[in-house]
């Protein structure tokens, strides 16, 4: 590639990573006008936030450990992660238990041994060391599960307060996985950054899903941004106490979709793997064995002896047939949003096709997922 000179401006702004894929932090502006990808739909992605012990090089070339918070998108089915919180009021069991992620499994055997009485919720399980003390990170046994919030009794808090335990800050502790919502956008301001990808909480997704859900039942069609695109505005309040009001969104009619805009997401899907890929459990497992403190035996081999995922079992050898299979999703050549193979015609858009010789593409798309986080009971 040969070699550019940059003018001030360009330097000034030139990095060696590419701006382009990652939406990055758009909550210190406290808004963001953006329009959505035509071609990709939200996707739902389940989340732990895992402490990380990470080597990293200081202004001095000199190797420091660090310790920062990683989120990695879980194995479980999403009707599992619903009923994460819940469990049977007699044994204490979960409803649904978790039988392909590690790190739901751990928190899993946690809260059962506090439940059973082997572990005091107290004690500490995890201790993330860093070179500077204050990013040195402990993680106890009921902070995993979740238990250490705000409503809990005059007594407990009183009790935590003693071991040591800030219940203003025990969320910081919980591995839970948590929903978040992939959007694929093109901010309105800054459509030369190109198409953007931004994986964002759960609040700000039920905030965009009503704004879409009133102007479909309002306008119909019309209503509908991969079919109509418009202006959604991402608003963020750091004021706001309660969270599930800190993130608002609106349309936005005065801010227009330029020709660059309409091109920029009516173009090609971007690889979103980085995004949605799952942890290397045997890695997160050495992390944990690393950073354990507990003082009862952890059985590590039997929390990580998790079932292999559907796909990852050994398949049947596929019958050599020229029909896809039923459930298969294509991309409408109208309209460019997924539909199944066989269907005669685009539920999006009305579009017809002969499904015998179908002229759908045969490119899979992420179907949308909006479901809500489960509530611990």
């Amino acid at each position: 590639m040969p070699a550019k000179e940059l003018g001030m401006d360009e330097f000034l702004a030139h990095s060696s990573r590419d701006k382009g894929d990652r939406l990055g932090n758009w909550k210190d502006d406290k808004k963001l006008d953006t329009f959505l990808h035509r071609k990709h739909g939200p996707v739902a992605l389940w989340r732990h936030n895992v402490p990380v012990v990470a080597l990293q090089e200081d202004e001095d070339g000199e190797t420091k450990r660090n310790v920062w918070g990683r989120d990695m998108v879980c194995y479980e089915d999403e009707a599992v992660l619903k009923s994460q919180y819940k469990r049977d009021d007699r044994t204490g069991r979960r409803i649904k238990p978790p039988k392909h992620c590690g790190i739901c499994r751990l928190i899993d055997w946690v809260e059962m041994q506090i439940w059973e009485g082997g572990v005091d919720w107290k004690d500490p399980l995890f201790r993330f060391v860093a070179d500077d003390s204050d990013y040195t990170r402990v993680v106890h046994m009921g902070g995993i599960c979740n238990m250490y919030k705000r409503d809990l009794s005059k007594e407990d808090r009183n009790e935590l307060k003693e071991a040591g335990i800030n219940v203003a800050e025990g969320w910081k502790e919980s591995m839970y996985a948590k929903l978040s919502y992939l959007l694929v956008v093109v901010k309105a301001e800054a459509p030369e950054e190109g198409v953007q990808v931004g994986v964002e909480t759960g609040a700000l997704g039920d905030a965009i899903k009503a704004v879409i859900g009133d102007e479909i039942e309002g306008k119909g069609d019309k209503g509908n941004p991969f079919l109509h695109p418009y202006c959604i505005r991402w608003k963020y309040d750091a004021e706001e106490k309660n969270f599930g009001k800190k993130y608002r969104a609106n349309r936005i009619d005065t801010v227009p979709c330029t020709p660059e805009i309409m091109a920029l997401i009516s173009g090609d899907r971007v690889d979103i793997s980085s995004f949605t890929r799952l942890y290397d459990q045997d890695e997160v497992r050495a992390q944990f064995e690393a950073a354990c403190i507990a003082k009862q035996a952890i059985p590590w081999d039997e929390i990580f002896a998790v079932e292999p995922l559907p796909e990852e079992k050994p398949r049947v050898a596929a019958k050599k047939a020229a029909t896809p299979p039923e459930d298969e999703e294509v991309e409408c050549d109208k309209c460019g949003l997924a539909m199944p193979v066989k269907a005669p015609v685009c539920q999006n858009c009305g579009q017809r096709y002969d499904v015998s010789t179908t002229a759908a593409t045969t490119a899979k798309v992420e179907a949308p997922k909006p479901t809500p986080q489960g509530r611990r009971r």
